[in-house]
């Protein structure tokens, strides 16, 4: 199961175990998800962005990738991607 699927299962991930990109059972089935999602909660107040060096690319991922829908923010989204 890729981990970074497998928060809310929007779509765009796979019901297939055997998938690449496999969402899991249900959101945070996973307990390396749980832990993460929990720790990230409890500071929710405190976060104000996150960037993931998930692979090489010169790619912006938004977690909107369930849609080709931008997110409303976008344009905030991208300043701070790059600046970041």
């Amino acid at each position: 199961m890729q981990l970074l699927v497998g928060f809310l299962s929007l779509g765009g991930a796979s019901d297939n175990p055997c998938a690449q990109n496999f969402r899991g059972a249900s959101p945070a089935s996973e307990i390396e998800i749980q832990a993460v999602q929990n720790f990230v909660l409890e500071r929710s107040d405190d976060i104000l962005l996150s960037i993931n060096f998930h692979s090489y690319g010169l790619f912006m991922i938004y977690p909107w990738a369930y849609t080709e829908v931008p997110p409303p923010d976008v344009d905030e989204m991208v300043r701070q991607g790059k600046e970041g």
